[in-house]
């Protein structure tokens, strides 16, 4: 029971089940153990005694006293091996070296430009996983989580045709393989948001709850969840569907064909059009000072600082986009009812108005229909979702 060959070598289901809820459940009793697995008190110590001597596990301190000795108190070895996790998307990749925790020790990011080619992107990855790895004993390195945006193969780890990439070449792309070639480490791909809901479930704002769903505005609207403890994967492991719900048939053509898309009013992109295309149209705005009157200059920042220097165009847009938002919150309380819904993103990630106005109003509606029981908030892990996220789960391959 070591971490030999790249991989966490844990021979029997007891083991790993062990494992696992010390990995849970941080510094945690022998009595609790039994609690929770309702093994025998003479199984788990044999368990726990392999798990120590494999240098998995290790007493951290000792807990409250109940009447007698007190208790020990256990949890898995942070530095017993090292996961590597890695976000692409549209605008940047981002990677991050992880302990066993999932806790980041280290990260590094670079931009996806028009001459971001597969080959260059993956030549990067390479570059950093093995600065990244230099001073790490091999056999320490789990493996590599790949959180990629969608839609995929995941069982060939194949990127498939994603929209709006900024080089045109990232289409049936096997990024798994691709990867593996170039550093001989075993690689698990998953859709980003996925990866995303998973990191907020297990190190972020919805450690405490069982169901989430996590929703991320950025180029495009996502969503993620995670049902029972468990990421929850399309049947076509496509992410964006939720961007595609019909909100106003009325509304602007989206690149999927149809017109009035919940993306089309809840995008950075769409945001943006709605804001220029209204001084186009002659209304005024403070944002247009700070481009000189370059409208094509105008960017998320620039919107942002208007909306909080009470500029009144910047506001109604932001009002609007609150809205429709609220639209999509609903179809996803009326359908699913999670216990928490987490919005992130940059557009959620940079505007506290725009969460709470998009909370306000979602709260306002569902209380017409029922009590609500729902929560909401606002992601806790932010850029680090994704990678942390897919670490979690390379993890849980493993110990499955």
């Amino acid at each position: 029971m070591t971490i030999s060959g790249n991989s966490l070598n844990l021979k029997y289901d007891e083991h790993k089940k062990i494992f696992n809820l010390i990995r849970y459940n941080d510094s945690v009793t022998k009595s609790k153990l039994v609690s929770l697995s309702g093994y025998k008190l003479s199984t788990l110590n044999r368990i726990i005694n392999d798990l120590m001597s494999s240098g998995l596990v290790k007493i951290v301190d000792t807990g409250i006293s109940t009447g007698g000795r007190k208790p020990l108190l256990y949890s898995i070895d942070l530095n017993a091996g090292y996961i590597i996790g890695v976000e692409i998307t549209r605008m940047y990749t981002r990677l991050a070296l992880m302990d066993m925790d999932c806790n980041i020790l280290r990260a590094e990011a670079f931009g996806m430009f028009r001459d971001s080619t597969p080959e260059k992107t993956v030549k990067k990855i390479s570059s950093l996983v093995s600065d990244f790895c230099k001073d790490i004993e091999s056999s320490k390195i789990l493996g590599i989580g790949i959180g990629a945006i969608g839609p995929l193969d995941h069982n060939k780890g194949v990127i498939l045709n994603p929209a709006n990439f900024p080089n045109d070449k990232w289409k049936n792309i096997p990024i798994k393989d691709m990867i593996e070639e170039h550093t001989k480490l075993p690689t698990l791909v998953e859709n980003g948001v996925n990866a995303g809901a998973f990191g907020e479930y297990i190190k972020g704002s919805g450690k405490n709850f069982n169901n989430i769903a996590y929703i991320t505005a950025g180029v495009g609207l996502r969503l993620g969840l995670v049902s029972n403890g468990k990421h929850v994967r399309n049947l076509n492991n496509y992410s964006g569907g939720f961007g595609h719900l019909k909100i106003d048939t009325a509304g602007p053509i989206c690149y999927c064909g149809h017109s009035g898309c919940l993306e089309t009013f809840v995008s950075v992109p769409a945001v943006l059009s709605a804001f220029k295309n209204e001084i186009c149209k002659g209304r005024s705005s403070k944002a247009l000072q700070k481009v000189e009157f370059d409208i094509s200059a105008i960017n998320l920042d620039t919107f942002l600082d208007a909306v909080e220097s009470h500029d009144l165009l910047a506001n109604e847009i932001l009002e609007n986009t609150a809205s429709y938002m609220s639209k999509g919150l609903l179809a996803i309380e009326n359908i699913l009812a999670p216990d928490l819904i987490i919005l992130g993103g940059p557009l959620f990630r940079k505007c506290d108005r725009l969460f709470h106005l998009t909370v306000n109003m979602t709260m306002k509606n569902i209380q017409k229909c029922s009590q609500p029981t729902i929560q909401f908030s606002k992601e806790t892990l932010g850029e680090n979702a994704v990678v942390t996220g897919v670490g979690g789960l390379l993890l849980d391959y493993y110990l499955k």
